[in-house]
């Protein structure tokens, strides 16, 4: 956050502040490797932050979150500190090297964040930064034990697997080495023995299973 100095004295003792002369208080803008706060706003980001006072390992607390050289940074979040490959301190003038590249968020809590029980309520977007491949139901960078509603678009990057049926609003697609029973008009099945596609359909007289397709 911007320094504030509202109700403090300076010390004698270079980089010390107080609300009074037995008190000496030392702000995080003016120490190399502690716990800071920043706002978020234009110029008081994390790359902002003087190089002589990184460490290995810091934390920073962010306030407001931004987007910068290809890097979106969460509102109430910390980040740590961290040297890339190749780079170092400089010897003569103490600074390190600052670019977004080097600030990772941290995650508190164990390995597997779970909310076990009541609603997670979210007014800003939810980035999961987590690349596990989900292959089970127990396994992937998000899991739910029960539904799942969604009210917008859902975009899958990847492959769609399951273990029942693919219901929509108006047919169902069923995937199963056999029709499904009591089929309504429109409905699709996948015949996985076989790999032919059928549509359930009706003429003047009956309804029945039509193939409209070698795979699905």
């Amino acid at each position: 956050m911007t320094t504030n100095y509202d109700g403090l004295t300076k010390n004698s003792w270079p980089g010390t502040w107080s609300p009074s002369s037995n008190a000496p208080i030392a702000l995080d803008t003016e120490l190399r490797g502690t716990l800071q706060s920043i706002s978020g706003a234009a110029g008081d980001r994390l790359t902002d932050i003087f190089g002589q006072r990184l460490t290995e390992g810091m934390m920073v607390y962010l306030k407001t979150g931004y987007s910068a050289d290809g890097k979106t940074r969460l509102s109430d979040s910390y980040y740590k500190y961290k040297l890339l490959n190749g780079e170092s301190r400089n010897s003569s003038t103490g600074s390190m090297p600052n670019s977004e590249s080097n600030w990772s968020e941290v995650s508190f809590g164990s390995s597997s964040n779970q909310v076990s029980s009541g609603s997670l309520d979210l007014s800003k977007d939810f980035i999961i930064t987590s690349t596990t491949e989900s292959t089970t139901l127990d396994v992937g960078s998000l899991q739910t034990k029960g539904g799942a509603s969604v009210s917008g678009n859902l975009f899958v990057g990847g492959n769609v697997f399951t273990n029942g049926n693919v219901k929509l609003t108006q047919q169902k697609i069923t995937l199963a080495e056999a029709p499904p029973n009591n089929p309504k008009l429109g409905d699709i099945w996948y015949d996985i023995l076989e790999g032919g596609s059928y549509q359930y359909i009706s003429d003047d007289t009956s309804s029945f299973w039509i193939q409209f397709g070698s795979s699905f």
